[in-house]
């Protein structure tokens, strides 16, 4: 803004050595000698202001994004979503048997319905492989806040250092969620998506946004089970406008708005019926929503997905990942609540629908890990329509300056927490290929090991895709189709059977010989072993191949040559592959755990922070399991 220093008569007898200067709000007082605070703030607001600083400010939110989120490692439904792409694009059909991959009892008919999602995944997999799905990812993530600029631009809001701000905290909480390549993703889009044609229909002049939403909710039906929220979403939100057309005319949106929203959503409820499954598929989800049996409970308990935000309230940095969302969701909230109280006291304006829906979104958010992307999205659309409505170009200033620092700050920190605190080298699916059984699966299959093959909850998805239909799975993460069977209880409850009488149990039950177990669950590779009937044929950077004693005599002599030597790995530097192979090697030979023990402290770069703790617990270990088979200290 143009400032014109000017003096008067007046302001020079009562101020002397004040200099007035004229504002578009009226008449201004500056101190030729102004105070520290008053003339930081005010070269904050000349430096929020220049172009240059705006730009750095979003130039560093792709750099957040690329450091702070690691590439995962124990999510394997990406796998699974393939197996079934594949499925539907070979078939050309959009029908699937649930039971088909499985080889204990499943529910061919459960009701999930990502037919357009997986295949999707699918051909983006098969005309680039991990690549091509990564820019999926990134087209889905980019694709959201490209939703949210457009909003902005027809609010005539400029990006600037306060938005990018806001984009911050939406990209730090969506990590909970965004991280992964499955249909959810689409549900993030969809999401913001249908959340922004309301707030495009608030606008009055965009009423015919409502039509998008039949079209919307048709595709997200058969591409992923969040449609239900955004059902809902459309739902309250309607419900909330047509409440306050009813009481408080002066606040709601126009008669002919009205009708065109009640119309659109009741088509949109008969769209969601055109999917493979029809009515039953919203049905189903929405019971299972509803009611909550205790099997279902009990399966939320073990998944870290379905943990509340409430309780990562606190700085544990070794949670960050929930720490940050938590916290940063219950900032939204508390921002919004002052920004409406502020709108109330000076403006007299209070937009009830968004009011309401924040409360119930926040809610909803911190309620469940897996649903924290919905109440981001709600925040930065009520937030920046409450202060478009309210707030003067001046506020937006003040605010940027106190923004632009906060917002530089928590970038290089999330940056740094990225690089120093995650134990992944690569980052957004760059060196996935080094935490998936690949070279397991290739000596069962190479070697054709007999089936059925026993395997844990993470690696049956890959099964899925690597070894179907020559092998099938004991379980997979899918959950659903073994809901209410005896596989899926008997591995909820398998820690409390892991003794050798425990595996004898399960072999006799499930007539097993060959096992698959990740790394991550080490506890059952030592539960077989014990049993003294079990051996390991092979293990690779990720999981273990055990087998039968009886199996031993059908192998060739290749298999049984297989060189299983610490030394494989002298090249290997992920922290999380060298630590899983510590406590694999180190429960077969202290020794074994020694070398790998060095080949951590060799390998793993000073810059991850938690090196030297973990350096600690694995000479605590290797202490512990001599001490195990009565080994003199040394």
């Amino acid at each position: 803004m143009t400032r014109k220093t000017i003096r008067s008569k007046q302001a020079t007898d009562t101020h002397k050595n004040i200099p007035l200067s004229e504002t578009n709000s009226g008449i201004t007082i500056h101190h030729q000698y102004p105070h520290f605070l008053e003339w930081l703030f005010t070269q904050g607001t000349v430096i929020s202001s220049q172009p240059i600083a705006v730009a750095f400010s979003l130039m560093l939110l792709p750099i957040v994004y690329f450091a702070y989120y690691p590439t995962p490692t124990l999510d394997y439904d990406v796998w699974f979503h393939l197996a079934y792409g594949r499925h539907y694009v070979e078939n050309l059909t959009f029908d699937i048997n649930h039971a088909q991959f499985s080889w204990t009892q499943a529910n061919p008919d459960w009701k999930y319905g990502t037919w357009i999602g997986s295949t999707i995944l699918y051909l983006f997999y098969w005309l680039a492989g991990l690549k091509g799905l990564f820019f999926l990812q990134l087209a889905s993530f980019g694709g959201t806040f490209y939703i949210f600029y457009r909003y902005l631009k027809s609010l005539q809001i400029k990006t600037g250092i306060l938005q990018a701000f806001f984009f911050l905290l939406i990209v730090v909480s969506f990590k909970l969620t965004a991280l992964y390549i499955k249909p959810e993703m689409f549900s993030t889009l969809f999401f913001s998506a249908t959340v922004g044609i309301y707030y495009h229909g608030t606008l009055e002049r965009d009423k015919n946004f409502f039509w998008f939403y039949p079209i919307l909710f048709c595709l997200w039906v058969n591409t992923h089970g969040g449609f239900v929220i955004g059902l809902f979403f459309v739902s309250v939100a309607l419900g909330l406008e047509i409440a306050l057309f009813l009481f408080l005319k002066k606040h709601s949106m126009q008669p002919a708005v009205i009708k065109t929203f009640i119309v659109a959503t009741g088509i949109s409820y008969l769209s969601v019926l055109v999917n493979p499954q029809g009515i039953q598929y919203p049905l189903t989800i929405v019971k299972g929503l509803i009611y909550i049996t205790p099997e279902i409970r009990n399966h939320y308990a073990t998944v870290i997905a379905y943990q509340n935000l409430w309780q990562h309230l606190q700085f544990w940095m070794q949670s960050f990942n929930f720490v940050f969302p938590a916290w940063i969701l219950l900032f939204m909230a508390i921002s919004y609540i002052a920004l409406t109280f502020y709108a109330w006291f000076w403006k007299q304006y209070v937009h009830y629908p968004s009011f309401i829906l924040n409360l119930i979104f926040f809610y909803l958010s911190m309620k469940m890990a897996r649903a924290v992307m919905f109440y981001p999205v709600i925040w930065f659309y009520s937030f920046s329509y409450v202060l478009w409505k309210t707030a003067t170009p001046q506020a937006n200033e003040r605010l940027s300056v106190f923004a632009m620092p906060v917002h530089i700050l928590l970038c290089v920190a999330f940056i740094y927490i990225g690089l120093c605190y995650e134990p992944v080298r690569g980052r957004l699916w760059f060196g996935f290929e080094d935490y998936i059984p690949v070279d397991e699966t290739a000596y069962i299959m190479k070697h054709k090991l007999p089936g059925p093959i026993f395997n844990d909850y993470i690696v049956g998805s890959y099964m899925m895709w690597a070894m179907y239909p020559e092998y099938k799975v004991f379980i997979d993460s899918r959950w659903g189709p073994y809901q209410g069977y005896d596989s899926q209880k008997d591995w909820d409850g398998i820690g409390n059977n892991m003794t050798p009488e425990g595996a004898m149990r399960y072999m006799k039950k499930y007539n097993f010989k060959v096992a698959l177990i990740n790394y991550f669950y080490s506890n059952i590779c030592l539960w077989l072993l014990q049993s003294q009937e079990w051996r390991v044929a092979y293990f690779g950077k990720v999981a273990a191949v055990l087998v039968h004693t009886s199996v031993i005599p059908m192998l060739s002599e290749e298999a049984l040559d297989t060189n299983v030597s610490p030394s494989r790995f002298s090249d290997l530097h992920e922290p999380i592959i060298l630590a899983n192979l510590f406590n694999f090697y180190n429960a077969i030979s202290p020794q074994f755990g020694l070398e790998i023990r060095e080949l951590f402290r060799r390998n793993v770069s000073e810059f991850y922070i938690l090196k030297h703790s973990q350096l600690e617990s694995m000479d605590k270990g290797i202490r512990s399991r001599e001490l195990q088979l009565g080994m003199p200290a040394k």
